[in-house]
């Protein structure tokens, strides 16, 4: 009884630590995934209306592009601000985190301030702005890159982790399991001979 109370008492603890860890998975590495990988495909979008802008001339198609990146900014802010700083699991991934965090609101600001340029038909002013900022932007770009991937290295971790658990949590069970088959047969061969030699001493009597 004391076996089996133990076996299903670890086999549940071991039950209970991978849904924990698959629950970790989800909220901590697969959401913010899903995040950052939203926050780069809008950022990469905006330098591509920015650049499909420069070829416009039609003043209805500025103007809805303006619509686009307003759109988009607007994405942008409320994805990264259901991201950061909560969705931060690690003291690696807060660090490049809080670059993209000081890096957002000047992209947001540079991308707005060219646009106008050249809604207003200043595209000069535009492409120094352009210019002037290529490194910036694409500085964001590889730091939301960098955090995909520290995201899918504890993804991969935290897989490793679950394995592990389940690899302990079975060898232990197992253990246990022999351990009162033994126990089981010990008795059961005790038993057997206390009563065989009682009834053997009495035939031979």
């Amino acid at each position: 009884g004391v076996l089996l109370a133990a076996v299903g008492g670890f086999g549940a603890f071991g039950l209970l630590r991978l849904n924990t860890l698959a629950s970790g998975l989800y909220a901590n590495i697969t959401l913010p995934i899903i995040q950052l990988a939203e926050i780069r495909g809008t950022q990469l979008g905006m330098r591509l209306q920015l650049r499909l802008m420069q070829v416009q001339d039609d003043p209805a198609t500025l103007a809805e592009s303006m619509d686009i990146l307003r759109k988009s900014s607007d994405k942008l802010r409320k994805t990264w601000a259901g991201y950061y700083p909560d969705g931060v699991s690690s003291d690696r991934e807060r660090a490049v985190a809080d670059k993209i965090n000081a890096g957002l609101p000047a992209f947001n600001t540079a991308v707005a301030q060219i646009a106008e340029n050249l809604s207003a038909w200043k595209s000069d002013d535009a492409k120094a702005l352009l210019a002037q900022n290529a490194e910036t932007f694409q500085a964001l770009t590889q730091l939301l890159t960098e955090d995909i991937e520290i995201n899918r290295l504890q993804a991969e971790a935290s897989v490793e982790q679950g394995n592990h658990t389940y690899r302990t949590t079975l060898a232990i069970d197992v253990a246990l399991i022999a351990a009162g088959l033994l126990i089981m047969a010990v008795a059961g061969v005790w038993l057997l001979r206390s009563i065989l030699r009682p009834l053997d001493r009495a035939i031979h009597v």
